[in-house]
């Protein structure tokens, strides 16, 4: 072979190798490359969202620990008693308490069926009726009285009417208070 033969040879060897290297190899890499660079994007993707979870725990369990302690700030404005039953009594000793103080007979009491029960601790409502009688200003200062105090009772339901001697000279008149009265109180695991 001559060497113009072999220089022809080699340039034809070297064509076919880069063509087989540009065709072949090159889009191999470039697509490994490609690939790497998609996965270390999402793996980049994955660390931020990670980062924003654990920013936002901390943010849960601050609002936790300041939701634990506006509970514990609530504790003297709740019902005494961790079940229904010892809510409602301690319900019905302070209405029975502030009817006497303000000169009405409490006739009837009783337990609502609408009271409410959670399925874990935490704070629960119970509902009571009462049935009072007396006069007109032991009715509103007592009314006055629930108002102004420092428990959380919501009123549901009121009526006022009549009672059994309306207009009669021998006395004041007499009014029938029918209350429904709602107050929560911090109910413990597994109540029934």
């Amino acid at each position: 072979m001559t060497r113009r033969e072999t220089r022809t040879v080699r340039w034809g060897g070297g064509i076919i190798l880069v063509g087989i290297l540009a065709l072949r190899v090159l889009p191999l890499a470039l697509g490994q490359v490609r690939v790497t660079g998609e996965a270390l994007q999402q793996r980049h993707e994955l660390l931020s969202l990670a980062r924003a979870e654990l920013m936002s725990t901390n943010i849960l369990a601050d609002s936790a620990t300041r939701l634990t302690n506006r509970v514990a700030a609530m504790g003297p404005r709740l019902l005494n008693g961790s079940t229904t039953t010892e809510a409602a009594a301690d319900l019905a000793s302070r209405i029975a308490l502030l009817a006497n103080r303000y000169h009405l007979r409490l006739q009837r009491t009783e337990l609502s069926d609408t009271h409410t029960r959670p399925p874990e601790s935490g704070v629960a409502a119970v509902t009571m009726r009462f049935h009072l009688q007396g006069d007109i200003r032991g009715a509103g200062s007592f009314l006055r009285a629930l108002e102004e105090s420092t428990l959380i009772l919501v009123p549901d339901h009121l009526r006022i009417s009549l009672g059994d001697r309306p207009f009669q000279d021998q006395g004041p008149e007499s009014l029938e208070v029918d209350l429904v009265v709602s107050g929560w109180f911090l109910s413990s695991a597994g109540e029934t």
